[in-house]
Parts: structure tokens; C-alpha cells; sequence
């Protein structure tokens, strides 16, 4: 069983996915053969950025080169932030229409 750090943070696959410019699918397969560290929670695949930054600095740049690992960071950072706007446009989406209806 894997272990993790409560004070670690930890992304859904998906962000890692957008970030990397793959297909979840792959991410799943890079989890399957143990490319990249994650946990599962329920139906959820749960990747800590520590794992993440493991995963594209052994297999993503040619050894030195980790300056462009802060812009791929960036960019999981950009669609979790993504994804929680969203969200939160949606939820007041929803409000909306039912105050209109109402």
C-alpha cells in the first residue's frame, strides 16, 4: 500500500494529463506500469506534485534541463485553477437558472 504525506499536495490525474499535453488514458498507463507515483481514492486517480515533478524530470527532459519542468508546472497549476473557475461559473450558472425559473 502506498504511503503519502498529509501535507503533500495531490492533483487528479486529469490535470496531470492536460499538463503533460496526453490523453488521461496515457497517465493511467504511466500509473499502471509505475512511470508515476499515485494513490486511488474511489474511482479517482490522485498524483502529488512531488510524483509529478519525479515523473517529468526522469522522463520528460534530458538530464539538466529541469528550467522548462517550472513552465510544466505552471501549466498543471493553470488547469487545476482552470478547472475550479469552472466549476464555480457552473455552480453560479446553476443558481441562475433556478432563480429564473423559480
Amino acid at each position: 500500500m502506498q504511503q503519502h504525506d498529509e501535507k503533500e499536495r495531490y492533483h487528479k490525474a486529469i490535470y496531470a494529463a492536460k499538463a503533460l499535453g496526453v490523453n488521461r488514458i496515457t497517465v493511467y498507463r504511466y500509473i499502471r506500469e509505475g512511470k508515476i507515483e499515485a494513490i486511488k481514492i474511489g474511482r479517482n486517480h490522485y498524483i502529488s506534485e512531488k510524483a509529478f515533478f519525479k515523473f517529468v524530470s526522469e522522463h520528460c527532459m534530458p538530464p539538466g534541463f529541469q528550467d522548462g519542468l517550472l513552465v510544466i508546472l505552471r501549466r498543471l497549476a493553470d488547469c487545476v485553477r482552470e478547472n475550479e473557475l469552472d466549476t464555480l461559473l457552473h455552480r453560479k450558472s446553476d443558481i441562475s437558472d433556478r432563480d429564473v425559473t423559480d
